[in-house]
């Protein structure tokens, strides 16, 4: 989209995701997306000019890790992913709501890299939204997330192969926040849905 007179300056519809909620462009023509549609839940790679899915991560072919009595009803919006982040190349962060997680996906082998959370431990993390990665000192993978049932904003610092809580926004009347980005001169801006 143009953002001084709103034209847009393309369209790309991908025919074969039901309901997108994030998206990133990958370059060369290539988006990752997720797609939490019913019987869906997955994220894709969509390639544009070959008009196709290219990669896919189907969450029903990784019951080990993802079973069926866990997250929202199996079937229907079962894992609710509802974000996804290149975090380095063929690396992606992938926030899966209704199971209380943030995990690293690896592209070309689908290993879980690494996983922030926990199914049902609210203490960590409770249905949160859009994860924001970012490198600390010394490479130090950290994670900016809007915990919004939680009603919070946290980031993690992965420690010696463990998560930390290093900083925790709470209370001043925060009600389900859905996103948080941290700003160039280290404050943190946040969308709080139902605190408007």
């Amino acid at each position: 989209v143009d953002p001084a007179t709103g034209e847009h300056d393309s369209v790309t519809r991908l025919e074969n995701v039901e309901d997108g909620h994030d998206v990133d462009a990958l370059g060369d023509g290539e988006y990752v997306t997720v797609d939490k549609g019913d019987d869906r839940n997955r994220v894709v790679v969509y390639n544009e000019s070959r008009d196709e899915i290219v990669w896919q991560y189907r969450f029903e072919q990784h019951t080990d890790r993802f079973p069926h009595y866990g997250g929202g009803p199996h079937g229907k919006d079962w894992t609710h992913v509802n974000d996804v982040d290149v975090i380095r190349d063929g690396v992606f962060m992938v926030s899966i709501r209704n199971f209380d997680q943030v995990v690293a996906i690896d592209r070309e082998s689908k290993e879980i890299l690494w996983t922030l959370g926990e199914d049902d431990n609210y203490d960590i993390l409770n249905e949160q939204h859009n994860p924001d990665y970012i490198e600390g000192e010394n490479g130090t993978a950290n994670v900016l997330v809007a915990d919004s049932i939680n009603d919070r904003v946290v980031e993690y610092a992965r420690v010696d192969g463990e998560w930390k809580q290093t900083w925790v926004l709470a209370g001043g009347g925060l009600n389900e926040p859905r996103d948080a980005d941290r700003l160039p001169n280290g404050n943190t801006l946040v969308t709080d849905r139902r605190g408007h």
